[in-house]
């Protein structure tokens, strides 16, 4: 008569409850299992044995030791129940057939993924059919999937995890870091202003203001950055620069602004030529400029 009991108990407790969220005991036996497969796996029959006594024999006597105890008709109840899983697996199933009544196979062969341990991309009705009929076999396959997925979510998408990612990116690049190539011959410790000017209809066309432009520029040289950005290429701007007598700049910007330079050699700026190139498509641009000779 109590032998009767367990099973309508059990079936009310999974009705009432569902699966456990947390800390499912089949979950932890099937990592337990993959844990000792692990470890002793190998081509020999003896470690076979031995990692499933370990894996059997302990349950089993905790199982004798209880059966010996009063309460022992309650741990039975809670076994089955856990055992069980008709709740959600009912749940579950319904997902995939609502998803395929409303002719949404993509959404049947999802809410397949998430019961049964197999691809579903490509699942047919009936595979979809054949994948519930797997995980009616076993109820603990949709429990360690669901924590496989949850243990997941949290290593890689969580703010810690996308914090720990952008560090693992960030954290070499000092070791990799070179210096702008930029060493002006006077010290810059007391520059306090910076001026910046086109050649083209700015320096150039008034000989009279480029002459006193030289020489204001000449008594407040050593508090001032001087910088000229042009259109022009780097030869034809130095060119003018050496024509009409303008000191050379401490920062020279050419070629539309693509290229940086700076004193005392105008070496080029790798970084910001870098920085501009990035998915940058000349031929895709020469393409799209074509006329269309259709």
């Amino acid at each position: 008569m109590t032998s009767a009991l367990i099973l309508p108990l059990a079936l009310a407790l999974d009705a009432w409850l569902g699966e456990p969220r947390r800390l499912h005991p089949l979950v932890g036996f099937g990592r337990l299992a993959q844990t000792l497969e692990d470890r002793l796996h190998c081509d020999s029959i003896w470690r076979g044995a031995l990692a499933l006594l370990l894996l059997i024999l302990p349950l089993t006597l905790v199982a004798i030791l209880i059966d010996r105890l009063p309460w022992s008709l309650a741990f039975d109840i809670l076994l089955l129940y856990l055992a069980i899983g008709w709740r959600s697996l009912g749940e579950h199933a319904g997902r995939v057939r609502e998803a395929l009544a409303a002719g949404d196979l993509p959404g049947a062969r999802q809410a397949v993924g998430y019961m049964v341990s197999r691809d579903t991309s490509s699942l047919d009705p009936d595979a979809i059919a054949s994948a519930i009929l797997s995980l009616l076999e076993n109820p603990g396959v949709y429990q360690r999937l669901r924590d496989n997925g949850l243990a997941g979510v949290r290593q890689h998408y969580s703010w810690p995890a996308h914090a720990e990612t952008y560090l693992a990116a960030a954290r070499p690049l000092p070791k990799r870091h070179v210096p702008i190539p930029i060493a002006p011959k006077r010290s810059q410790r007391y520059r306090d202003r910076a001026l910046f000017t086109d050649l083209d209809q700015c320096l150039l066309g008034h000989d009279e203001g480029l002459r006193q432009f030289i020489a204001l520029l000449g008594s407040h040289r050593k508090c001032t950055t001087f910088g000229i950005a042009t259109g022009r290429r780097l030869d034809s701007a130095l060119l003018i620069i050496k024509q009409y007598g303008i000191p050379r700049p401490d920062v020279l910007i050419t070629s539309l602004g693509t290229e940086i330079h700076y004193a005392p050699h105008l070496e080029r700026d790798p970084f910001w030529s870098e920085h501009i190139g990035y998915l940058w498509q000349p031929a895709a641009v020469r393409r799209a400029s074509r006329p269309d000779t259709r």
